[in-house]
Formats: C-alpha cells, structure tokens, sequence
C-alpha cells in the first residue's frame, strides 16, 4: 500500500514536470529581437517595377532616396530634371526635390525654386520659387542667392528692388557665381541699386571675364579696358 502511494506521487510529480515544460516553450519570446535590414542592404524589392531597369547606379541612388536619404532625394530629382540615365521627367524631379526641400537640403531647395520660376513640373509661381530661393539662399546656396538677386530685379514674387537684388548678387558674386558677378558690375556702370562707380564695374567684370562670362568681356572693350 505504502509502496503505491509513492508510485502514484512519483506519478503526479513527473506529470506536472511535463506540464511545466510544455507551458514554458509554448510562451511567447520575450526578448529582443535585433534588426538585420541593415542601412545599405539594399533589396530589388524596394523598387517600383518601372525603375528595375534603370542602369545600377540610379537604382542605388533611387534605393536611397526611398529610404529618405535627403541627398539622393535630391539626386534623383536632378537625375530626373536632366534625364540623366533615365527619361526627362519633371513631375517625378520636382516630387523628388520637394521630399529632399522639406529636409532642409539647399540644392534641392535652389533647384525646386526653378522649377516654379519656369513652371517645369508645376504651374509657374514665383511665389513659390521666391520661397525656396530664399531658404537656400539663406543655407548658403550660391546658385541660390543670384536667383533671389534674379525675382528682385525683374520684380517676380517680390517688389521689384534693385538694392535688394544687387545686395544677393554681391553675395553670390563673392561666393564666384559669374553671371552674379557680371549683373553687380553692370549695376556699378549704371548705378542700379548702388552709387555708380566706374572702378567697382571694371573690377566686377574683370572678375567674371576671368571665370569667361562673354558679357563681361564686351563690357570691357566698351569701356577700353584691357584685360
């Protein structure tokens, strides 16, 4: 009798052993689980279909660019501006620069201020265009800075100013834009947004002629200055 009672206890024991362990590996896993889409491991699978046939450098630029990389966003956007390995396409170029303007990059936001300006990709607003002139002009953007100098002189999203506009062309010209450079120079000779100064126009011309600026040139032989 003695004997049974520990037959059945050894029993009951090993059933409940068994129990235990069938609860504990059926329980959900509770520790971390790492991430191994590592930044780079790039997948055909991320690609739209119509992009699978892009040349392998655009479609790692692309790649990027889904994942928010905000320079290839503006890669991609002046890829599509100058159809560069794949077709000439302004919508795609100004949807790609706006996702890379809104992360703060001033080429994108210099390059989809042109777009506006000429309605490419857009119905033309030179509002618009003054806007994101003006942000990446303000981040530094040379390019930028002549085309805000650009709006206040021909009076485009913003009065008309020539000593706004000559004030932005100064600081694009000192950052070695040419064109600003030449339009500094001619506001000198004329005196448009500036006192008139002969010495400052042949040193703004002189200038730009160097870089190769053709206008720049005739100026100077108008003016019998030798270069």
């Amino acid at each position: 009798m003695f004997s049974v009672k520990i037959v059945r206890k050894k029993v009951i024991e090993i059933l409940l052993a068994c129990l235990f362990l069938a609860v504990f590996f059926a329980a959900p896993v509770v520790s971390e689980q790492r991430d191994t889409n590592i930044p780079g491991d790039s997948r055909e699978e991320e690609l739209p279909a119509f992009a699978r046939e892009y040349p392998n450098e655009v479609k790692e630029t692309l790649k990027r660019a889904i994942r928010g990389d905000r320079w290839a966003q503006a890669g991609m956007g002046y890829r599509y501006s100058k159809g560069q390995g794949i077709p000439k396409d302004f919508v795609e170029a100004v949807k790609w620069y706006h996702k890379s303007a809104e992360q703060g990059n001033r080429m994108a936001q210099c390059n989809l201020g042109i777009c506006y300006a000429k309605g490419e990709g857009v119905s033309q607003d030179f509002d618009e265009a003054v806007k994101w002139f003006r942000k990446a002009a303000e981040h530094g953007s040379a390019a930028a800075q002549f085309n805000l100098g650009l709006r206040y002189a021909k009076g485009q999203g913003v009065p008309r100013d020539y000593t706004e506009a000559a004030n932005w062309y100064r600081k694009a010209a000192e950052r070695g834009v040419a064109k600003a450079q030449y339009n500094l120079g001619l506001y000198y000779q004329l005196g448009m947004g500036v006192p008139k100064d002969r010495a400052e126009a042949i040193k703004w011309f002189k200038t730009a002629a160097e870089k190769g600026n053709e206008k720049a040139k005739a100026r100077l032989n108008e003016m019998g200055v030798s270069r």
